[in-house]
């Protein structure tokens, strides 16, 4: 029988990337488990189910970044690994956590300088290897997210969408181009909603696939920005139900980091951060917005159905 997948996506620009320098020890949240997979983006990897690590397949490559205090491992931390280990507690026996990453730094909504991509539909993926684009609903990170949302969904019928991880806005807030995030997310989060719910309605634990979207708070240093506050705000808004707030006390590479992905080192969690603050955040809000409320239940029914129809 083909294995069961719980899908996560992970989207949106640096932070959810995870630009975490801090040196990496393959412990606690970030050692990796046989029950937590990725969708593989690069080279022959691609749309093949491979191990998840503490540096996932993004369309970001965080390969060139490393810590000195342990130079073999390559790339930096996210989110992904600790709040996959979190998930699996919700999880049957016969289920695995599948991430889906699509993300990359410093991208933004109302960006003129940078484009949508040329998508090619059969790779799932754009044309370039690790292009840096803004996001829309035609951008090829969309068509990234959704296609292969859909193609994890349609490996099994038992598969079930857990939801998106979603942090953006910092370049936006930037760049004073709020109004033009705030009207680009909305026709983006519409588009996907509409979409998921109409096709597959019953992989969720909730109503609506907007019930499963959880936008993240990122670090102090763009909390103090008014034009990131507008965002939040709109955050907030969107869904308060599954809107995550991050204390302004989160762990940035300020500790332990290098400043090799940028200079400003408060910009960024660090420090383990995901491990300590972020991921059991975004998991205690996954829990109280009832993504797993009789979410296995009614395939429980089928493989009973199923197995009567053998005798």
């Amino acid at each position: 029988m083909t294995q069961k997948y719980a899908v996560l996506t992970v989207s949106g620009q640096s932070n959810a990337v995870g630009y975490d320098e801090s040196p990496v020890y393959e412990v606690g949240g970030y050692a990796p488990h046989p029950r937590l997979k990725q969708l593989g983006l690069y080279d022959e990897h691609n749309l093949t189910i491979i191990p998840l690590t503490y540096s996932p397949e993004d369309v970001q490559d965080m390969r060139a970044f490393s810590h000195p205090a342990t130079p073999d491992k390559l790339g930096t931390k996210g989110i992904h690994l600790p709040l996959g280990h979190l998930l699996l507690e919700q999880l049957p026996a016969d289920y695995q956590l599948l991430v889906i990453p699509v993300a990359y730094g410093g991208t933004y909504f109302g960006s003129e300088e940078h484009g949508l991509g040329t998508y090619d539909p059969e790779q799932m993926r754009d044309v370039r290897h690790s292009p840096k684009l803004r996001w829309g609903v035609q951008s090829s990170y969309y068509k990234m997210l959704r296609d292969r949302l859909e193609y994890a969904l349609n490996l099994h019928p038992d598969n079930v969408y857990l939801g998106n991880v979603w942090n953006q806005g910092e370049s936006d807030a930037a760049n004073h181009t709020v109004q033009a995030q705030w009207e680009g997310f909305k026709k983006l989060v519409d588009d996907f909603v509409q979409y998921f719910d109409q096709h597959f309605p019953e992989r969720i634990g909730a109503t609506s696939y907007r019930d499963v979207w959880f936008n993240v708070e990122s670090t102090h240093y763009w909390q103090e920005l008014d034009s990131y506050q507008e965002i939040l705000a709109h955050y907030r808004q969107l869904q308060p139900e599954t809107y995550v707030a991050i204390p302004a006390t989160t762990d940035t590479n300020q500790f332990a980091g290098t400043g090799a992905t940028t200079d400003i080192l408060t910009a960024h969690f660090g420090n383990n951060a995901y491990e300590t603050v972020i991921a059991p955040r975004v998991y205690a809000r996954m829990r109280e917005a009832g993504v797993f409320a009789g979410l296995f239940e009614c395939f429980k029914g089928k493989e009973a159905i199923y197995r009567r129809s053998e005798l």
